[in-house]
């Protein structure tokens, strides 16, 4: 599992360091660099947002690991510009999910 979680690690610090320095990037380096960029912006939003004292890095941390597994999560609805945007966004790919599993 560990060898696992650094392979992913590294395979989006490339894809990352790749699109800042202007590579032509794949279609599965793209999707990689957006996950973490995505993620990024969501820890550095509960970073600011968290009291300190040791909640700071942990808000951080979390959020990003929340970020890569579903940006839509509502645990991430308080760091978002309109908080009510996360429920639009979920019940929109929930209706988007039923017409196309119907």
């Amino acid at each position: 599992m560990a060898e696992e979680i650094k392979t992913a690690a590294r395979t989006m610090l490339g894809a990352l360091d790749g699109f800042m320095s202007g590579a032509d990037l794949t279609e599965a380096e793209n999707e990689a660099q957006k996950a973490a960029s995505l993620a990024g912006c969501f820890a550095a939003a509960a970073y600011e947002a968290a009291p300190g004292g040791g909640a700071d890095v942990h808000a951080l941390t979390r959020s990003f690991l929340l970020a890569l597994i579903d940006p839509a999560d509502p645990a991430l609805d308080y760091l978002r510009a309109d908080s009510a945007s996360g429920a639009v966004a979920r019940n929109a790919a929930a209706q988007l999910d039923k017409i196309t599993k119907s």
